[in-house]
């Protein structure tokens, strides 16, 4: 990249579990680079603020001046647009963008509901599609497999893809109904998934550790899954299929994981909630006040948004670790596929190219993970896309410094009532009759403020 670019760049590493701190003192001590890869997002009061304190650059005039390549990209849809500008209208974070080779496309789905397709084979079962054939399948793995924990969820009982509950109409915080926004524990339908789940805890088709299991919300216990402790959990892609086996887990004879859509209450229904994947990614490089040549790193910024960059950054070098095939289309070499020093082709893909999503700004192509993807996980990644996503609230829609310090004052307290609430209903401990008196604490305790502070902040959103 430097050959190509002549701009030298000094990457300053940190780790993962000291980036909270280190990025509070290099805020305070005033002595910052000149670009922050994903600080952005954790600054306090948001990106505008950051530029009224007199930290981060309004890159709005430079955007216009030295990126056209990535302002074309975001332009092609006013929804992008929206999640790339501020409330503002200003530029001010240069967003990932997701590709294929014909231009911006959607974030495979990434994470959801799985079930051991193999019992379902082996006791002549349909895959699942209503609460009610849950029910009978989960009890069919508890009786007739001797399945301990049928069903595996996180520490309050819902998993991130909100599986079960979207059933309902609802998942366990705030979520999009048309034009407003709801907080899904204050609803109806919450109490019917808790009145479900506390049956399914009693019969032991809900994991009995499920409050202190290793499990959570995004992946189940991967050692659970592979001994046969649990028959349907919350996984990610690598895992569907014989992933377990391929990553190194020791599994019986037969041993396949299928991803399954989220349940529905009446065939022909189609739930509105999945875990929410994207074109324009949360992560984002910022300019600071510190650089000394703006325009300069705007252009540096702009390569990555080219053909040659994604290219280059997603494949590696041409001839070498990729080629272009006659018809148009390419291909990863045998230098990844089958690397003559030994390294498996994620490890290939890693050093001859830029590391996963997420990990610098330009367009992230998504072909540079399939030379590791299986049939099994691409017909997963279908089958999870099926769920609708009309409910999920955009992760770039951001509340003002005064909202968000009056919303995460109320919201910390809330959360953990909810949390508590949840919890003791699936047990036991409290019957969902009290549910109304519930959902009035929680008003008491501010809901509606924080639910008018989201509600605010969508608008905006909208508006943008």
């Amino acid at each position: 990249m430097e050959e190509r670019t002549n701009v030298h760049i000094k990457y300053v590493e940190v780790a993962g579990g000291e980036a909270t701190e280190k990025y509070g003192l290099m805020l305070a001590s005033g002595d910052y680079p000149d670009m922050l890869w994903q600080a952005g997002r954790s600054y306090p009061g948001g990106l505008s603020k950051g530029v009224s304190d007199g930290i981060l650059v309004d890159l709005t005039e430079y955007v216009e001046q030295y990126m056209p390549n990535y302002k074309s990209w975001y332009q092609i849809d006013p929804e992008y647009e929206k999640r790339v500008l501020t409330d503002e209208g200003k530029n001010i974070g240069i967003y990932e963008l997701f590709c294929d080779f014909g231009g911006l496309t959607s974030e495979p789905e990434w994470n959801g509901l799985a079930i051991r397709q193999d019992w379902l084979d082996r006791l002549g079962l349909s895959t699942p599609v209503t609460i009610e054939d849950w029910t009978n399948v989960l009890t069919k793995f508890k009786e007739e497999i001797g399945c301990a924990k049928p069903l595996m969820a996180g520490p309050t009982g819902s998993i991130l893809s909100k599986a079960f509950l979207s059933a309902y109409g609802v998942t366990d915080e705030f979520y999009v109904d048309g034009a407003s926004i709801k907080y899904g524990p204050a609803e109806p339908g919450f109490k019917e998934w808790l009145i479900l789940m506390a049956d399914w805890y009693k019969k032991g088709l809900l994991d009995p550790d499920f409050v202190s299991a290793a499990s959570g919300a995004m992946m189940a216990d991967n050692g659970e899954i592979a001994n046969g402790t649990t028959g349907a959990f919350p996984t990610i892609t690598p895992f569907l299929g014989e992933g377990m086996k391929l990553t190194g887990y020791e599994v019986e004879d037969g041993f396949y994981i299928s991803a399954v859509q989220a349940p529905v209450l009446n065939k022909g229904d189609v739930v509105q909630y999945r875990t929410p994947v994207q074109v324009v990614n949360m992560s984002h490089c910022v300019v600071t006040t510190n650089c000394k040549d703006i325009p300069l790193a705007c252009k540096w910024l702009d390569y990555q948004y080219t053909k040659e960059g994604m290219l280059f950054n997603c494949l590696g070098v041409e001839g070498e670790s990729y080629v272009e095939n006659a018809d148009g289309t390419y291909s990863f070499t045998e230098l990844i596929t089958n690397n003559p020093d030994g390294y498996s082709p994620t490890d290939a893909t890693s050093i001859y190219t830029r590391m996963g999503a997420g990990n610098l700004p330009g367009l992230y192509n998504f072909f540079r993970d399939t030379v590791t993807v299986t049939e099994a996980q691409r017909e997963g990644i279908d089958t999870w896309m099926k769920d609708g996503d009309a409910m999920c609230i955009p992760d770039h829609m951001s509340m003002t410094e005064e909202e968000g310090a009056a919303y995460n004052f109320l919201y910390t307290a809330l959360k953990t009532m909810a949390n508590e609430y949840t919890v003791h209903v699936i047990t036991g401990i409290e019957s969902a009759d009290t549910f109304e008196e519930f959902v009035a604490s929680l008003y008491e305790h501010g809901l509606e403020e924080c639910l008018g502070y989201q509600q605010a902040a969508y608008d905006r959103f909208l508006n943008r």
